[in-house]
């Protein structure tokens, strides 16, 4: 995984014509040959980027309604992992059989399909898919270990390409205003710049602090959010690039995502280089699903089910005998996502832990 690949990938986002491109090097890197981004809603036709090779046979499967007698994103839904699968792997022979992606594919030499569904807390399912030379055989548990590093990165980006359509965002405003989201650009200091209506309405969350930058207003969250923000402007990776916010008597609880503007989308922005966008976690007490919670925090696979079970109301112990895990390796997982979600005991996480619905649009 490289610096310039996860910044390509955030660019697309807001540019995206760039996502062929994008997909063509996240294959190069995980042995596969081609790559598509769809974005899925019920009873609409999927709106969608893909490589060269693939373009022509998704145009015409959407094109032609094939998609509506897709059985892939179902079966793929119903085994809820949250990381790329073989398609042989959550599909019986007699389903693949008669799946038209399977014909299509066939017929150019390609198949051995990656495939993973990101839950966008907006409603919409992003799919991710790759796929390999026929000959090539089965993609390698170190192919599909490249896609699930990067998957963390499709999930954010996808969450913005879904919010603007996957349309070209124009202009700072205009493109604050189509994601939907609170959000707002910062300056490379973290001075804010524009933010939209949904944020400005966000003042129980966001305070004004000196020299024009914001603050948070719970002082565990704040703390991780500047540490996030310095290791960004540095130029720096950083595993916290979704920061929880608890709930309070004035709020629900919320998720702060932090995404890059590097490249080209720098210029969309007017020069601002940090875009930050909340989404809401309801209290209704729904255990999450692993799928949203890789979305929403950079957890693995691993780290996302142990999540899940703990939320669900599980004992560390009970959990990790449920996942088949030593009570050890449990308790190791367990430190990680503290770090990822910025919690520091079980009852805090738990608590944070919640089924994510989105922060409605001004208009709803």
């Amino acid at each position: 995984m490289t610096e310039t690949l996860v910044e390509r990938i955030y660019e697309a986002a807001f540019l995206p014509d760039l996502w062929p491109e994008v997909l063509g090097a996240v294959s190069e890197l995980s042995g596969s040959v081609s790559g598509e981004f769809q974005i899925l809603s019920l009873d609409a036709p999927p709106r969608w980027k893909a490589t060269e090779i693939t373009r022509d046979i998704l145009g015409n499967f959407i094109r032609d309604g094939l998609w509506r007698d897709c059985e892939r994103p179902a079966h793929l839904l119903t085994v809820n992992y949250p990381g790329f699968l073989c398609d042989i792997d959550y599909m019986t022979p007699e389903q693949i059989a008669r799946d038209p992606v399977r014909r299509l594919l066939k017929d150019i030499g390609l198949g051995w399909q990656l495939g993973s569904l990101i839950h966008m807390p907006t409603g919409e399912i992003a799919a991710m898919t790759f796929e390999r030379w026929v000959e090539n055989g089965r993609p390698s548990a170190a192919n599909v270990a490249v896609l699930d590093g990067l998957r963390p990165h499709m999930a954010r980006s996808a969450l913005i390409a879904a919010r603007l359509g996957l349309e070209r965002a124009r202009a700072t405003v205009s493109a604050l205003d189509a994601i939907g989201l609170p959000a707002a650009v910062l300056s490379s200091a973290g001075q804010l710049l524009t933010a939209n209506a949904l944020f400005e309405n966000l003042s129980n969350v966001f305070r004004a602090a000196a020299f024009g930058m914001v603050s948070l207003d719970h002082d565990q969250a704040d703390a991780a959010f500047k540490a996030t923000l310095e290791t960004v402007q540095s130029g720096g990776a950083s595993h916290v690039l979704s920061i929880p916010l608890p709930a309070s008597e004035s709020r629900q609880a919320l998720v702060l995502h932090i995404i890059p503007l590097r490249r080209s989308v720098h210029d969309i922005f007017s020069g601002a280089d940090i875009l930050i966008a909340a989404t809401a976690v309801s209290s209704e007490g729904i255990a999450p699903s692993p799928a949203i919670l890789t979305g929403l925090f950079d957890l693995s696979p691993a780290e996302a089910r142990l999540a899940s079970e703990l939320a669900g109301g599980k004992s560390l112990k009970e959990a990790s005998a449920e996942l088949q895990l030593t009570f050890k390796s449990g308790r190791t997982y367990l430190e990680r996502i503290f770090l990822k979600t910025g919690t520091h005991r079980q009852s805090e996480l738990v608590a944070m832990l919640r089924s994510v619905e989105p922060v409605r649009r001004a208009a709803e």
